[in-house]
């Protein structure tokens, strides 16, 4: 059946053609824009009309139609559309579809199936097809009728009917075939449509396909509504033409050619005059954030300006050469993938403040009017006024990029009166009206008291505003921006990788491609709001590394040439939001807890003091945190401490490994002047120190380190450690310093997992550690900051040691639990400094113990290894433990073990490979 309708359209195809040359011998030739060239394979027909009149043009066209074909006057979709009739089309008016209902401005097709389908705005400039409007078109005089659209040579630019001047006695109708489907067109970001005339179809089985055969690349628009006549589907992100193929399940199918997404659509322009100046283009359509190819071109004169960064909603680029003499701005014209647009009504950017293009004519108080009820800004919510040539700055922008050569009757209304006796001039609108007007002015002769001020761009000068042609009067129309916009801060940056990122302000306007986004001097691709919150606002950011300090990014935001710069921290979530119980660090994302609720990292429940595991300190720097209440596997006693220091080559292998156990430590006498002890060992031949300060907190307090407060819970450990001039094997190692914490008992669960449950900070940092080890709980405040050389601040690098790491295997021969915390420095010279805290507390009830195994829970219980890796560096540890009953033990001496914990010092790859190899056949 389908292969019988495609003969039988075909046949009439050739008939219509026969039967245009039979009865039209004095009209236009007839054409076919072949799908092969790019066309929709529609048939283009001339006519030669009796009267000029366009309800005589749509008659005639109407009346062509036959059983097989639709025929209307031609809708111009796109440029090459418009190319195909200029080239086999020499008449010097033509009517084309195209229609303001009433005059109000809001042009529409007016044939065809996509009738009333939006075409063109006179107060934006944003086309939906394509409307070669010049300058002063598509109206010059406000007119409460309807008009319509024609072209006019030899510039083959639209113009619009007003009723008093050409007599168009041409008109091109288009046919297509019935059985084509018409696909209405959406914005590159793609969204939701509705296609009709599907009666031919089973639509409860129907697919929609768009096809870019220039990119050879199909995709699907995900279907959301059916009826027996039409579908809604879901249009994905695209650029350029596409083959829109509707198809069945029965192998009914129809297709648009040529379709094409709504052209780019320029809003507002940050103008450049000189060679290698860059211009910003503000607007939406600009592409679909793949390999688009761009295009832009500015002047008549055609010059290129070469595209440095393009995104959805806005373009940079550098004017090829200066723009001289008559040589203006406008119009600009941009493709993108073949999909063309040229305007000459954005707003310019002329010091500070954006002045319209747009020209329509009238009366001072007709114009204001209009302006207040038509003209609107999303970058602002202040109103448009009429405003002033204030400026020789603002003349010369504003004359430099309008481009109305070809209309010198046009004057511009200013916003200002004249008073004679003082000769100076007074604002009369906007928001500063009733202050003085420094109007910029060649001369004000023949000038006379006077509300009403027009200006003449060319000549610079104030004229008098005795009416003599209304129509070409037309207003200066600004919009005052005066808020700066305000950053809180950003989240979701991947250091290193591109990020979908979000910024938390306010003063953004409303409309999202104005807000111009620099992070780390990399642009911020389409900013796009959240849903309708104008306070939050999303782009797409390429991969860009933090400043050294705190994760810190510098962001510049510009709205209408307003900008504000800040340096903000990646904003981090608090573990569970403090549980309504404190206050939130969102620069650190660490909890500030209400008094009673310090030893817990989320502040989720009140801690008796009775609960704090009591602290000692022993002769080589390690910890204990202890109770006399211990129950096996339940309640448990940590030991905690430096364990390890490893030097780590580019290929992740181990260098060299120094074991603490084997180092003589010292206690130095005197204690820090925030009443830390001080212990100290030397290595590699008395070359290196290592400093480790160690202070106990029997309240809560808060401790400051590199700028960031760390709230330290009672009866805590905090530790401060600083190693200084490693010897390195080799410049581009890094080196480990490995944290050990220990408990004395653990159990396992019928599964034979242990009966411990642990958890990390989320994000790309970890700044906390918590481990449940029966009923006590562990927690590690991490710093999120180190300091190098005693001078460049950096982010910490913690990570927790897998168990199949050498040191994880070997620790674990020594029973309970164990958790090795690894902190990982790139090289230094001289030294590094770290900041974790640790803290436990033992849980009042049962209720989060795991007991009983099951498959879903098994997962939920990991070991948890933790390492540290340093160059020459100081880092610093604070470790609270909650206990049933405080006592201290009796001695300050380690216990006695079983043998000490022994590393051996690997220096070479052999070396490294033999210590794997024994580790294997053990």
């Amino acid at each position: 059946m389908s292969h019988l309708i495609v003969i039988v359209t075909a046949v009439l195809m050739l008939l219509l053609l026969n039967i245009s040359y039979i009865h039209c011998e004095n009209d236009p030739d007839t054409y076919v824009w072949p799908t092969s060239e790019g066309g929709n394979g529609h048939i283009y027909k001339g006519l030669f009309l009796a009267t000029p009149s366009i309800k005589e043009a749509i008659r005639r066209c109407e009346s062509s139609k036959s059983s097989t074909f639709n025929s209307y006057l031609v809708t111009i979709e796109s440029k090459q559309e418009w190319d195909f009739i200029k080239t086999h089309w020499s008449q010097p008016m033509i009517w084309v579809s195209g229609q303001d209902i009433r005059g109000n401005g809001n042009y529409s097709y007016s044939t065809g199936l996509g009738t009333n389908q939006p075409l063109f705005n006179m107060y934006t400039g944003q086309s939906w097809g394509y409307c070669p409007f010049n300058a002063g078109e598509p109206s010059l005089t406000l007119a409460a009728k309807d008009q319509y659209i024609y072209i006019r040579r030899p510039t083959w630019n639209f113009n619009n009917d007003n009723g008093y001047n050409d007599l168009v006695y041409t008109a091109i109708c288009e046919l297509q075939p019935i059985s084509e489907v018409y696909v209405p067109s959406i914005g590159t970001n793609g969204g939701s449509i509705t296609i009709n005339n599907l009666t031919q179809f089973n639509t409860q089985t129907i697919n929609i396909t768009f096809f870019n055969p220039s990119k050879q690349l199909s995709k699907s628009c995900q279907i959301t509504k059916t009826n027996e006549t039409s579908a809604t589907c879901t249009v994905p992100r695209l650029s350029g033409f596409h083959n829109v193929t509707v198809q069945d399940d029965s192998g009914v199918n129809s297709t648009h050619y040529a379709w094409q997404p709504y052209p780019p659509f320029i809003k507002a322009v940050y103008p450049s005059f000189t060679a290698n100046g860059l211009v910003t283009l503000i607007g939406d359509n600009f592409g679909d954030n793949t390999n688009n190819t761009v295009s832009v071109r500015v002047s008549t004169s055609d010059i290129p300006c070469h595209i440095t960064f393009v995104s959805s909603n806005q373009i940079f680029c550098k004017l090829e050469s200066s723009l001289v003499g008559d040589t203006k701005l406008l119009p600009i014209s941009i493709s993108v993938d073949n999909v063309y647009t040229q305007t000459y009504k954005p707003y310019i950017l002329c010091d500070k403040q954006f002045y319209s293009t747009i020209l329509f004519g009238g009366e001072y108080e007709t114009v204001n009017q209009v302006m207040i009820d038509k003209v609107t800004m999303g970058a602002t919510p202040n109103a448009p006024y009429i405003g002033a040539i204030e400026s020789e700055e603002i003349h010369k922008c504003f004359s430099q990029s309008l481009n109305i050569k070809d209309y010198p009757k046009f004057r511009f209304w200013q916003g200002v009166s004249y008073n004679s006796n003082s000769n100076s001039f007074t604002r009369n609108n906007g928001p500063f009206k009733g202050t003085p007007s420094r109007l910029y002015s060649r001369n004000s002769a023949n000038m006379y008291q006077s509300n009403n001020i027009l200006y003449d761009i060319y000549d610079a000068m104030v004229v008098p505003s005795e009416i003599e042609d209304v129509s070409y009067y037309t207003p200066l129309i600004a919009f005052n921006i005066t808020d700066a916009p305000m950053i809180d801060n950003i989240t979701s940056i991947i250091p290193g990788h591109p990020s979908q990122i979000t910024i938390n302000g306010n003063r953004f306007g409303k409309d999202s491609s104005y807000v111009l986004i620099s992070i780390q001097g990399s642009q911020c691709k389409s900013p796009m709001f959240i849903e309708n919150n104008y306070q939050q606002i999303t782009c797409s950011l390429d991969s860009v590394e933090p400043y050294s300090t705190d994760l810190n990014y510098t962001i510049t935001i510009g709205v209408g040439g307003m900008l504000t710069t800040k340096v903000v921290s990646l904003a981090k979530d608090c573990l569970n939001n403090c549980s309504a119980h404190g206050i939130c660090n969102t620069t650190f994302g660490t909890c500030k807890c209400n008094s009673g609720h310090e030893p817990l990292l989320d502040c989720s429940s009140f801690v008796n003091r009775s609960q704090l595991l009591n602290t000692t300190v022993w002769d080589n720097g390690r910890s204990l945190l202890s109770t006399d209440q211990t129950i096996s596997g339940v309640i448990v006693n940590f030991t905690t401490g430096i364990q390890f220091i490893r030097e780590i080559n580019h290929e992740k292998l181990v260098i060299k490994t120094i074991s603490i156990d084997n180092l003589v430590w010292t206690k130095e006498e005197e204690k820090t002047s925030a009443g830390e002890s001080v212990f100290t060992t030397r290595m590699f031949n008395q070359r290196t120190l290592l400093q480790v300060m160690v202070g106990q907190y029997q309240d809560t307090n808060t401790t400051s380190f590199l700028g960031e407060d760390i709230q330290v819970s009672p009866n805590s450990v905090k530790y401060r450690i600083k190693i200084i001039n490693w010897v390195w094997s080799s410049p581009i190692n890094t080196l480990q310093v490995i944290f050990h914490t220990q408990s004395d008992s653990v159990e396992f669960d019928k599964c034979g997992k242990l009966k411990v449950r642990s958890d990390i900070s989320s994000g790309d940092q970890i700044i906390w550690t918590r481990v449940q080890v029966g009923r006590t709980l562990l927690n590690c405040k991490i710093a999120s900051r180190m300091v190098i050389d005693n001078s460049t601040i950096i982010p910490s690098k913690v990570t927790l040691l897998t168990n199949d790491d050498p040191v994880s295997q070997q620790i674990w021969k020594s029973g309970g639990f164990n958790i090795l915390t690894t902190f990982h420095i790139p090289r230094f010279s001289q030294s590094v400094e770290l900041d974790p805290v640790f803290n436990a507390l033992i849980l009042v009830d049962d209720s989060n113990l795991p007991y009983e195994c099951t498959e879903e829970t098994s997962d939920q219980w990991t070991v948890i290894m933790i390492s540290v890796v340093l160059s020459v560096a100081v880092f610093s540890i604070v470790v609270v433990l909650v206990i049933v009953f405080i006592k201290r033990p009796p001695t300050n001496r380690p216990p006695i073990r079983e043998a000490p914990i022994e590393m051996d010092i690997i220096t070479s790859t052999e070396d490294i490979n033999t210590h794997q190899q024994q580790n294997n056949n053990n």
